[in-house]
């Protein structure tokens, strides 16, 4: 199953941010809790984690785009060969 990477709530008054890089790549696999980016807006800096394990699939968004709260940055690949791919 594929599941949306989006960029999460940055705070009251943050409306974007800038996603400094990628620390996970297309094709890559991802255990649970891995940061697969991280993003940098005016007031904080976060780290993007995974939340199931796979393989991430799509990247749709470069390093140093702008992106908002909500936005789909990835696709992250759960189906249960991605998951068996992780575990080798």
């Amino acid at each position: 199953m594929d599941i949306e990477i989006k960029v999460p709530s940055l705070g009251e008054s943050e409306n974007e941010a800038t996603l400094i890089a990628w620390l996970k790549h297309e094709g890559e696999a991802v255990e649970v809790d891995d940061v697969i980016a991280e993003i940098e807006s005016d007031k904080i800096t976060m780290e993007i984690t995974a939340f199931e394990a796979g393989i991430l699939k799509t990247v749709y968004k470069e390093a140093d785009s702008i992106v908002t709260p909500g936005e789909v940055i990835a696709i992250l690949d759960t189906s249960v060969d991605a998951v068996e791919e992780v575990v080798k």
